[in-house]
């Protein structure tokens, strides 16, 4: 009895270490999902820029496409913002006596527009051109942008013939609606919206929630956030090309994500899908297709998420 009964008590002890250690593991969970989701949204890097000095004048020339009438108050504050940056960077490493304003500019293709001025006299001048909010302030890191990407509802996708599609199709951004957030952070990346590509905005999108984009050694582009590797595959549409994306498109895609062993696959595309993507999707869920009809809902999705 006396043996059982110690037997008893170690396994009482052992249970209640395990309670413990339990309930410490969930807590530490907890404080570190919080504090992953306070953290800041990613912001988009300083542009490539020029810089000189001349006259008591000081320019700085993004590398940024601006209209040719001028940025909205979004891309506007958004240069400021990191002319600011440079100015501050510049006063540490060279003196600007007798500079008393900064011009900065945009591009509109080999011309530039002035963007705004900033006003040196005033140090807390530089202090005060804060950057813009891109995208919702209430956005969580802890969100996975990408989780809910196939689940537009089939049904409301009709076949190719019965969409009045032809083998012309006008250019996406033609049609791709963007907030001036979303506009301004892709201006900020060397995009033009009125320009791009599909490719071009599939990337920038990704690079605004704060993935990273790679290319592998065997030519796979790889889109990293949070320790999760994405595949991704960008389809444009050619001019000449068929409007809907072929079967060979996307096995092609399907076999290029199971070689490349991520955690997940996207193929992004401004040609019309085939109703066979929702039973790849369904057979493989950790793989999604963003077609033309489900391009709005993507950019959507980034802008409000």
């Amino acid at each position: 009895m006396p043996i059982l009964a110690r037997v008893r008590g170690v396994s009482g002890e052992l249970a209640g270490l395990l309670v413990v250690l339990a309930t410490v593991g969930a807590a530490m969970a907890w404080w570190v999902r919080r504090r992953q989701s306070s953290q800041p949204m990613p912001q988009v890097g300083t542009p490539p820029f020029e810089f000189h000095v001349a006259g008591g004048i000081a320019t700085v020339v993004f590398a940024v496409p601006v209209p040719a009438a001028g940025p909205d108050a979004v891309l506007r504050d958004l240069l400021l913002h990191h002319a600011a940056a440079v100015l501050r960077d510049k006063k540490r490493s060279q003196p600007l006596q007798g500079v008393d304003v900064a011009v900065v500019y945009g591009k509109s293709g080999v011309d530039r527009v002035e963007v705004g001025r900033v006003d040196l006299r005033r140090p807390a001048h530089l202090d005060e051109l804060e950057m813009p909010e891109l995208l919702p302030r209430g956005a969580s890191n802890e969100v996975d942008p990408l989780r809910q990407m196939n689940e537009t509802d089939e049904r409301g996708v009709l076949p190719l013939a019965a969409r009045g599609a032809h083998d012309h199709l006008e250019p996406i951004r033609e049609e791709i609606r963007l907030t001036a957030g979303l506009d301004a952070g892709l201006r900020s990346l060397g995009i033009d919206p009125t320009r791009m590509s599909v490719g071009e905005l599939g990337r920038g999108l990704l690079t605004l929630l704060g993935y990273r984009i790679e290319q592998s050694a065997s030519g796979r582009l790889i889109a990293t956030h949070r320790g999760v590797r994405t595949y991704v595959q960008f389809v444009d549409h050619e001019p000449a090309g068929y409007p809907e994306l072929d079967e060979s498109q996307i096995n092609s895609f399907l076999v290029g994500f199971a070689s490349a062993h991520c955690d997940r696959g996207l193929l992004v595309t401004d040609k019309y899908g085939p109703y066979s993507i929702y039973e790849k999707e369904r057979a493989n869920p950790k793989c999604s297709f963003i077609t033309r009809e489900r391009l709005q809902a993507f950019v959507d999705s980034v802008a409000l998420r």
